[in-house]
């Protein structure tokens, strides 16, 4: 079971069909709110920004991991 949020022009949420077989209607929309979230606050913004100072700079990898974990959250 899979959903994410795939950014760009025009962006979207992509939902398993595996996943919608499992989930209510209530469940399905939560996901979709949950999703449709990381689009409207950007949070792949702050992912790909973190994960390239991370790559320049190794130090940065644990507050790489910790901006994935908090922006899931």
């Amino acid at each position: 079971p899979i959903a994410f949020a795939a950014p760009g022009r025009p962006g979207g949420v992509v939902i398993g069909s595996a996943l919608l077989c499992q989930l209510e209607p209530n469940e399905r929309s939560a996901v979709l709110a949950h999703e449709n979230a990381h689009l409207r606050l950007h949070h792949h913004r702050y992912v790909h920004t973190v994960e390239m100072c991370a790559a320049a700079f190794p130090f940065l990898t644990p507050l790489a991991r910790q901006v994935r974990f908090a922006t899931e959250r």
